[in-house]
């Protein structure tokens, strides 16, 4: 590599590291709109699991805890590290963003819990605020083709076919009580489950053009367009299999194919 290229090559880095510091910052500010809202999240806009100590014990939530520490020092080397410039991670952040200011107004879009990330494959949660319902769980794949993509592809439908969907340890709802909706705490089963996929390239060009606002970019909006026609094409593919969809998977199904169909991209 020449000097000209290196140097193209450290500022290319230096530049998408500067996005990604901006990105990290709109993440923080998304938490602390959502802990305004009552939601139990951590700056990284994951689901605390300190929260959960009425629906498990303290014994239980330290020996999850554990386990996540352990899988961080496997894989990053460190308990200190998050994982933050690994396109895997990268998606997951930049998506989170991108479904936050889209959809805000109608949902409540959260990281799921470090547990339900590692141990059940739900990188997100959205929660339609009009019914307080779970609608469903999302999962990412840096790939848009090749074996790594099939086998996700395959996997997540497997998955809402055969196990009904997937479960989450560290759920939340909302459900009535008198005229408000209160918070509601623990596990959760049958959520439909989805995957966002996005190449390494896409997903850098998106960091690149992440705009720190509340507005979107136009490659933002892009993005976003894609990701709902990719949610509506995997539904559409679950409707080929009604009879094998669980009754309680198959109705969250609906209420997000409805959900999809008023939002405007």
């Amino acid at each position: 590599m020449s000097n000209l290229e290196r140097n193209f090559e450290n500022k290319r880095e230096f530049a998408v590291e500067e996005k990604r510091e901006q990105l990290n910052d709109f993440l923080e500010s998304m938490s602390l709109q959502l802990k305004a809202e009552g939601m139990p999240v951590g700056n990284d806009c994951r689901v605390d699991m300190g929260a959960f100590e009425g629906a498990y014990s303290p014994e239980v939530i330290k020996k999850d805890e554990e386990m996540i520490e352990k899988y961080r020092k496997e894989w990053y080397g460190s308990s200190a590290e998050s994982g933050v410039g690994n396109p895997g991670e990268d998606l997951e952040m930049l998506k989170s963003a991108i479904f936050y200011k889209n959809l805000k107004k109608d949902f409540v879009v959260l990281r799921s819990s470090a547990y339900d990330d590692i141990k059940n494959g739900a990188d997100n949660i959205i929660i339609e605020r009009s019914t307080g319902n779970v609608v469903c769980a999302l999962d990412e794949v840096e790939d848009t083709a090749g074996k790594v993509y099939e086998k996700k592809k395959e996997t997540v439908l497997n998955r809402n076919i055969e196990r009904n969907g997937v479960s989450l340890k560290y759920g939340l709802a909302f459900e009535k009580a008198g005229d408000k909706m209160k918070l509601k705490f623990g596990a959760m089963k049958g959520l439909p489950i989805f995957y966002l996929a996005l190449p390494e390239s896409h997903v850098e060009e998106g960091i690149k053009n992440f705009d720190p606002s509340e507005e979107s970019s136009d490659y933002e909006k892009k993005l976003f367009s894609y990701f709902i026609a990719s949610l509506n094409s995997q539904i559409r593919a679950l409707e080929l299999n009604p009879r094998h969809l669980d009754s309680k998977l198959k109705e969250r199904l609906e209420a997000f194919k409805h959900c999809l169909k008023k939002i405007p991209i």
